[in-house]
């Protein structure tokens, strides 16, 4: 069985503690710098023959209009590593994880990508420079958070083909569809159905997988992962969001795993 490790690089899971200490400036570029090699190299290391594929870099950039990477403060979900490091630390990120496990495939990974937009866009432009410049970029994620009430982006399938034009793997790593519940808690007859808002297309989601969480909002998540949420998403899903390996090889088995539990 194939392992996903999620992931080196995140503005959301830094501790406290170090966001803290580095708006107080208790630490130069150089340590903090130091600070992100040794993790990574870390925990890549550790796992090495474990991980088939590792999100490198989560939602790097934010969600404005014209997305730019997440170099704010952390109240504003800024990235400290972007923001006290510069946009080169990403280049770095990449280059530590595979000099740790070169035969590991290295993916971005993020929400709202699902379609061509401004977001997708961005993470196009900057993993092309980086190609050219020879970083060890392997794959390109889409979380895939879908909802029943704003339908869906049919330039899906086209979105994830352009990645792979450029030699990439593109992976669904998240996905699950939301549809709103009615005042007792039940699903919406409508969404039941598998009737996509503002459109005639109809989807058959897949309830049974896990339990139902009602959000303030009133829409109900309800995982997917692990099984097309549609005959529309198994196509897409088929024919582009593979996870190969490079060259067509074979996965290394996570039986012969050897990390240092």
């Amino acid at each position: 069985m194939d392992m996903r490790g999620h992931a080196l690089f995140w503005h959301s899971q830094n501790p406290e503690w170090l966001e803290e200490a580095v708006e107080d400036g208790e630490y130069t570029e150089d340590e903090l710098r130091d600070m992100l090699e040794e993790h990574v190299r870390t925990v890549v290391d550790r796992y090495a023959g474990c991980i088939q594929q590792w999100d490198v870099a989560n939602e790097i950039f934010d969600d404005e209009e014209e997305p730019q990477l997440r170099d704010g403060p952390a109240d504003e979900s800024g990235n400290l590593w972007i923001r006290e490091l510069g946009p080169e630390i990403l280049d770095d990120v990449f280059e530590w994880a595979h000099e740790e496990d070169p035969d590991a495939l290295l993916f971005y990974n993020d929400y709202s990508v699902d379609g061509e937009n401004a977001k997708s866009d961005a993470y196009y432009e900057l993993i092309e420079e980086q190609l050219d410049r020879d970083v060890p970029v392997h794959g390109f994620g889409a979380q895939t958070h879908l909802s029943m009430e704003y339908g869906f982006d049919d330039s899906y399938q086209d979105n994830l083909q352009r990645f792979e034009d450029l030699g990439l793997e593109t992976a669904v790593t998240e996905i699950d569809v939301r549809g709103m519940v009615e005042d007792d808690g039940s699903m919406s007859q409508e969404d039941t159905e598998g009737r996509c808002s503002g459109t005639n297309t109809f989807w058959k989601p897949a309830w049974s997988l896990s339990p139902a969480t009602r959000t303030p909002s009133g829409e109900h998540w309800m995982s997917t992962r692990g099984s097309p949420a549609s005959s529309r998403v198994r196509a897409t899903l088929l024919s582009t969001a593979s996870t190969r390996t490079r060259n067509g090889s074979a996965s290394p088995s996570t039986a012969s795993c050897s990390a240092r539990w």
